[in-house]
């Protein structure tokens, strides 16, 4: 089974022509989807990492390359994540993590808030919260 990540990358890249902007676009939205980092980055860092502007030039530049062409149906897993994660009343993100990369539908290195940030925006479970358990002290 095809990955989140490679799903969503095809999605873009046949939303849009090829060109450079495409391509800088392209790594944004994936960036800021949590696929090229562990870190959960704001539109305000990615437009200054990525040249792209302010934070509303990021937020057109995935409105535009992103929410308003892709149907979360087409996205190989995206139900079935969300329906994993929806399926248990607590979880925690190690909980999720296992099952989903057993699956092979995200890689390990994955951030929980970047997998709740994409299927959040899809309009899947919204109302479920991920639990991060804290070190003892």
């Amino acid at each position: 089974m095809k990955s989140i990540e490679a799903s969503v990358s095809e999605l873009i890249q046949r939303s849009r022509r090829t060109s450079e902007s495409h391509d800088r676009d392209t790594k944004l939205i994936l960036d800021y989807y949590g696929f090229l980092s562990d870190t959960l980055a704001t539109q305000e860092q990615l437009g200054n990492q990525y040249s792209a502007g302010t934070r509303q030039n990021v937020n057109q530049i995935i409105d535009k390359t992103f929410r308003t062409h892709v149907a979360a149906k087409r996205i190989t897993g995206i139900v079935g994540a969300s329906e994993l994660i929806a399926a248990k009343q607590i979880s925690t993100w190690s909980d999720i993590r296992h099952a989903l990369t057993r699956t092979e539908l995200i890689s390990d290195s994955y951030h929980p808030a970047s997998l709740m940030r994409l299927l959040n925006e899809l309009g899947y479970c919204e109302d479920f919260e991920l639990l991060t358990p804290i070190a003892a002290l």
